[in-house]
């Protein structure tokens, strides 16, 4: 930790910082990631020339438009060593240059939301291509400190990526807002109640519901699949699986499905005497209306307020497992009486006492006589006064103050959660890109005449490669040339559109992209309120 500090303090040891390194320290426990990602955003000044009407003038940008909602900017940009050059060598800015400061530093207002002009100070990160390298944007996710995300350098990260796959998560939850919509007005048809319903639902509008509910299906199907590819072509099947979200859209689609198929055939709802129609009607519209909440929390006005709520009931659920344990002992020991109620019956006439507090003596004594008393006169009596008192009482107004500590504490960490989760959302994305990516890769192998020359020629070296998630033994033993022709390192732009790097990468530096291309613009740039803390 105290190393990662120092390194603050030390710009060229940074520019030696590789990816390798890099993810070494965020998979350790302790204030390490944080002091590392504080440490690499390094603040920068920038001069430089600028010609107006035939002379050079020196400019420094210290205001700029910025965003009231990030309270910052974020570009991609050269080293800032290089922009130290070229202004001592009196040259303006060239190619791109221009277009990046007027990103990081713009002057006029824009349409992207409510802007500020502000004094701001610049940072620039000196790990090349972090911004593009969803490996360490998966690093982060999975940190063990997750107070790293409150690093204005992990926002930053975030944000760029988040931009990237913004309209693929955009459009997955359009999908999900138009299947719900759609299912609530077949709900509303099959109201029996209503006699124009009743007609309507002869007729040929529930028959195009039904088919535009099963085209949509099939669209969140492919989806789905295209997500499970890309995990599982890349060897992750098991954040695929351990993803409670992941298991909500499995569950939606399975109810989905069952439904259309039953909806579709013609009668077959209406003789499911059973119920188990009506049921599954029910209980897809309530995991459709849950799966829009997650979707929604792609909005921070939304997330801020429903992801401490969330966050809450999961830290409750130690107190939920004892909490069952003396349910079902009371249950158990009023169904040991037996007054002739069933295991059912006792167990809701005991939910009621202690969680609704609503009893009746005569009702849990089963008393059909009056004045006669049976035999369990004395025990219900005993059982209510034990029952109610320490289930009913104590372990309900626990339960409220654990709710409330907890709350308080996921509240005052809404913002981080908020990263965390669209850090995920990037990844879930990015999975979807990958797996379409792969399937084009398959239709391309099989189609083209030059199949296997084309095939060797963009095959991934490793299952990883392909995604830039690195194996055990390449997180802990950094990758070498494995021949003097083999190319050190990936320079190819468009690496940075799957969910990582390759594996090439893992040894890339700011000092090695300074000595072959300086002018290269892979260091990610932002800027922040002069007043704002990191």
């Amino acid at each position: 930790s105290r190393v990662t500090q120092a390194l603050a303090h030390a710009p060229s040891l940074l520019d030696q910082m590789s990816k390798h390194k890099l993810l070494q320290i965020l998979a350790s426990p302790g204030e390490a990631p944080i002091h590392i990602m504080n440490a690499l955003f390094q603040k920068q000044r920038i001069w430089y020339w600028e010609v107006q009407d035939g002379k050079t003038f020196r400019k420094r940008r210290t205001q700029a438009m910025v965003s009231t909602a990030l309270r910052m900017n974020v570009a991609q940009g050269p080293h800032a060593g290089y922009l130290m050059q070229l202004f001592g060598n009196k040259k303006p800015l060239l190619d791109d240059l221009p277009e990046f400061m007027n990103k990081l530093f713009p002057l006029v207002r824009t349409t992207e939301g409510d802007q500020m002009y502000v004094p701001v100070t610049a940072y620039m990160c000196h790990l090349p291509k972090v911004h593009n390298d969803l490996q360490i944007l998966m690093a982060l996710v999975d940190c063990p400190n997750k107070e790293v995300f409150h690093c204005a350098g992990v926002s930053a990260i975030v944000f760029w990526a988040w931009n990237k796959v913004r309209g693929m998560s955009r459009f997955c939850m359009c999908l999900a807002v138009v299947e719900l919509i759609n299912f609530m007005i077949i709900n509303v048809f099959l109201d029996e109640t209503v006699e124009e319903h009743t007609k309507l639902a002869d007729g040929p509008i529930v028959l195009i519901n039904g088919i535009v509910s099963a085209a949509i299906w099939l669209v969140a199907l492919v989806i789905e699949a295209m997500q499970f590819l890309g995990y599982w072509s890349n060897n992750l099947k098991w954040r695929y699986c351990g993803s409670p979200a992941n298991w909500l859209d499995l569950l939606v689609l399975i109810f989905t499905g069952y439904f259309i198929v039953v909806f579709l055939t013609p009668g077959m709802q209406l003789s499911s005497e059973d119920g188990l129609f009506p049921t599954s009607l029910g209980v897809l519209l309530f995991l459709k209306w849950f799966r829009m909440l997650v979707y929604l929390q792609q909005f921070e006005a939304i997330a801020v307020h429903t992801l401490p709520i969330t966050s809450t009931m999961w830290d409750v659920g130690p107190f939920f497992g004892v909490m069952a344990v003396y349910l079902f002992a009371s249950v158990n020991l009023f169904y040991a009486l037996r007054n002739d109620y069933g295991l059912e019956e006792c167990f809701m006439l005991i939910y009621r006492l202690v969680v609704l507090s609503d009893f009746d003596l005569a009702e849990l004594e089963h008393k059909t006589k009056e004045p006669t008393s049976t035999p369990y006169f004395h025990v219900v009596r005993i059982m209510l006064v034990g029952v109610s008192f320490l289930i009913g009482v104590t372990m309900m107004n626990l339960f409220v103050a654990i709710l409330c500590v907890a709350y308080d504490d996921a509240a005052r960490k809404a913002q981080l959660a908020f990263m965390e989760s669209r850090a995920s959302f990037v990844l879930d994305a990015q999975a979807i890109r990958r797996g379409f990516r792969r399937v084009r890769l398959w239709c391309r192998w099989n189609h083209s005449e030059g199949g296997e020359e084309m095939g060797e020629a963009e095959k991934p070296e490793t299952p990883f490669e392909a995604v830039g998630i690195d194996t055990p033994q390449t997180l802990t033993t950094p990758t070498t040339p494995t021949s003097p022709t083999t190319p050190r390192y990936a320079w190819s732009e468009d690496t940075g559109n799957d969910i990582g790097q390759s594996i090439k990468t893992l040894t890339l530096t700011a000092t090695d992209i300074m000595q072959s291309d300086p002018s290269n613009c892979t260091f990610l740039w932002y800027v922040q309120p002069t007043s704002s803390k990191r």
